[in-house]
């Protein structure tokens, strides 16, 4: 007789190969199943992350364009400050010429005396210079 033992241990690996694949398959088959309840569970809170995430880059671009104008500003003001420092300086020279000039004027007379004017004739006429001239258009030697 044949010993029948391989033969029947090739059958039983064989068949406990094919229900490990089987249970594998199911388990396979319910975790997708899972996964997509537990994916159309999260769907909703995935599109508000993901608006969250949008409304976070707009808001991240809206505060580097007001850094941007804020510097802008902060640059334009200090271009301001010094101008306005400049014309403070030229105030105060100005200002103190001013002090200068009316001190000057304080010190002069209050009237300068006119000199009169004195023997003027009104109504005197000059006559022409008499002039003694003869022309050769006539004829005349």
């Amino acid at each position: 007789m044949i010993d029948r033992k391989p033969v029947q241990l090739a059958i039983v690996f064989g068949a406990t190969t094919g229900l490990y694949a089987v249970s594998l398959a199911t388990v396979t088959m319910l975790q997708g199943d899972h996964d997509q309840a537990v994916a159309a569970l999260r769907a909703p809170v995935s599109a508000d992350v993901g608006a969250i995430g949008d409304a976070n880059d707009r808001l991240t671009a809206e505060l580097d364009q007001a850094v941007a104008m804020y510097d802008t500003a902060a640059d334009a003001y200090s271009a301001a400050a010094a101008s306005l420092l400049g014309h403070e300086e030229r105030l105060a020279q100005f200002g103190a010429a001013v002090t200068e000039v009316t001190g000057s004027a304080a010190k002069l007379p209050r009237g300068v005396p006119m000199p009169r004017v004195t023997g003027v004739t009104r109504g005197v006429t000059r006559s022409a210079p008499k002039v003694h001239s003869t022309t050769r258009a006539s004829g005349a030697p």
